[in-house]
């Protein structure tokens, strides 16, 4: 092992699928300052159809963006036939969240995909303003596409997914944020409020949501 790995530059997903797998369930996990390095979740190559990634937390660590050692898109997942993406939390994302970007060996273009009720911030330090990424920026889907309530701190969750209901632009404070999870035994559950924002108020039609990201207690 080369002695400086710490330095090297590690394509380490927490979850890489290649090769077409199907019926793939992703959900109520967290993932705490990966430094995965290009992608933390990665479901890639040959078609394949019928992916569930729901109710996630995933906190990047900040400097990632900055040192350009670990910049990361949190989700890339490659023009599924069959996704579903919901309240899922993601903060200190270096790159978009590319949902059904397209290669040789993969579906043309993704299809019967679902994006509701996600929460991306805050802002890449390289985002639009500075041709750089926005919150999500792929969105691929041709057909049977329903994308609604997802918010974002610049304005992609209106300008790549679109569907209705979004908040964009949004700066959103926390309950609480003060807890680090530890793996193994003696896990502590996270405490009320973690990573769960103050005062978002989601709307559909005359009802109003509890808000997006992710729901309830999550963890091993």
């Amino acid at each position: 092992m080369d002695p400086n790995w710490e330095n090297a530059q590690l394509h380490n997903n927490v979850l890489h699928i290649d090769g077409g797998q199907s019926n793939v369930t992703f959900d109520n996990n967290i993932m705490w300052y990966t430094e995965s390095r290009a992608q933390t979740v990665l479901i890639q190559d040959s078609p394949m159809d019928n992916i569930t990634i729901a109710n996630n937390l995933d906190v990047e660590a900040p400097n990632c963006e900055t040192d350009g050692d670990c910049n990361t898109d949190p989700y890339e997942v490659y023009a599924p036939h069959g996704l579903t993406f919901e309240t899922n939390t993601t903060i200190n994302a270096a790159w978009g969240i590319e949902l059904a970007p397209t290669s040789s060996t993969s579906y043309s273009s993704g299809e019967n995909m679902t994006a509701e009720d996600n929460i991306t911030v805050p802002v890449p330090a390289d985002g639009p303003s500075n041709g750089g990424e926005t919150n999500y920026s792929v969105w691929g889907c041709s057909s049977s596409c329903t994308a609604q309530d997802n918010v974002s701190a610049d304005t992609s969750a209106n300008d790549v997914f679109g569907g209705s209901g979004n908040i964009v632009n949004s700066t959103p404070s926390w309950t609480t944020t003060s807890w680090t999870p530890v793996s193994g035994p003696g896990y502590e559950l996270p405490p009320p409020g973690y990573y769960q924002p103050v005062g978002l108020v989601l709307t559909s039609g005359s009802q109003v949501l509890a808000g997006a990201g992710y729901v309830g207690y999550i963890g091993p």
